[in-house]
């Protein structure tokens, strides 16, 4: 991904700081404590590293608290067959680092933060519960509106608000008396 040109700054003469200005999209990944790497040779490059080992472990718990919610066996989180960007795609069919970031600090946490990845997670913990291609997409969009209140995509509304109705102290009623 190339986020553009920036220059680099030093912060002292003789302090040995520099500072490097990142383009908006990884303000979230401020504060992060990352690895230097220089690549040397014809083309330097300077390589910053961010440390995701609590971002990975914050998914990792999500995905074993859906797996209790199911009451299903979903073992570790599948991050290949999920798929993991810098942000979530359009789609919501991947997770997004920006949101493991934010999950991985103290609560309380933004709900599209909660929702985005929840509903990448359920999709695949549909797939995994062997549900179908077809119910998946809709399976998912309910979880993330269970708990977050948001709905993901425009796509997802019907399946919410199935799920809402059904869910609701009236609707478990009715659905009890069929």
């Amino acid at each position: 991904m190339e986020l553009g040109t920036r220059n680099i700054r030093s912060a002292g003469h003789g302090s040995g700081s520099i500072e490097v200005t990142l383009p908006s999209p990884l303000r979230d990944m401020a504060g992060l404590p990352c690895r230097i790497a220089l690549r040397d040779g014809l083309r330097p490059e300077i390589v910053l590293v961010p440390e995701m080992r609590p971002a990975r472990e914050a998914m990792q718990r999500l995905w074993n608290l859906l797996a209790v919610a199911l009451a299903a066996p979903l073992g570790t989180l599948p991050l290949a067959g999920i798929g993991i960007a810098l942000l979530p795609d359009a789609a919501l069919d991947r997770l997004g680092w920006v949101d493991a970031i934010a999950l991985a600090k103290p609560p309380p946490h933004m709900p599209e933060q909660l929702c985005r990845p929840l509903r990448a997670m359920a999709l695949q913990a549909a797939r995994a519960l062997e549900l179908g291609e077809d119910t998946a997409p809709a399976f998912a969009a309910a979880v993330a509106h269970a708990v977050t209140g948001l709905v993901a995509l425009p796509a997802d509304q019907e399946a919410c608000d199935i799920a809402a109705a059904l869910i609701s102290p009236a609707g478990v009623a009715d659905f009890g008396d069929d």
